[in-house]
């Protein structure tokens, strides 16, 4: 019994010095190649501003290689994908789509589609139901947003 208490303490402690931190930590900015330059946008909505407020610690980042700029347009989908026998909506799909092209000069040459979705279940609270969806948006942009940043630092 003593033999595992002490593996277990052993190897916990080796897990915890290993050195690991995140690649995209605000401490790690130091590290990054790029800076986005300027954001463009199809067409204003909500979520095209919370991509933003989400991109923002990226952009406009001194002595950096590459300056990139960004052209953003992206649409969100809900239907149901479930219905019960009285024909009511028992569960909802979302989808968020994200079509983003890049240029470092004036040619937006790059370009790459990012899609997330997620499946929920319907709820009888209207207030809720709508609190429950903008957790769900603003998780989906925040997947889509690390998409785009792990996209990005992959370009070298």
């Amino acid at each position: 019994m003593s033999i595992k208490k002490i593996i277990f303490t052993l190897s916990f402690f080796l897990l915890i010095s290993c050195g690991y931190e995140p690649i995209y930590s605000e401490k790690n900015k130091k590290n990054y190649f790029f800076s986005i330059d300027k954001i463009e946008f199809v067409e204003n909505t909500r979520l095209n501003r919370k991509i933003k407020s989400k991109l923002k610690p990226y952009m406009n980042l001194e002595n950096k290689t590459k300056k990139i700029k960004l052209k953003i347009k992206s649409s969100k989908n809900k239907s149901i994908e479930l219905k019960n026998k009285k024909g009511e909506a028992e569960k909802f799909k979302v989808e968020i789509i994200v079509n983003l092209s890049m240029a470092e000069h004036e040619n937006y040459n790059k370009k790459i589609n990012i899609k997330e979705s997620f499946i929920y279940d319907n709820q009888t609270n209207q207030y809720n139901l709508a609190e429950h969806e903008a957790q769900i948006d603003n998780n989906l942009i925040s997947k889509i947003t690390h998409n785009i940043i792990l996209y990005l630092y992959s370009l070298k």
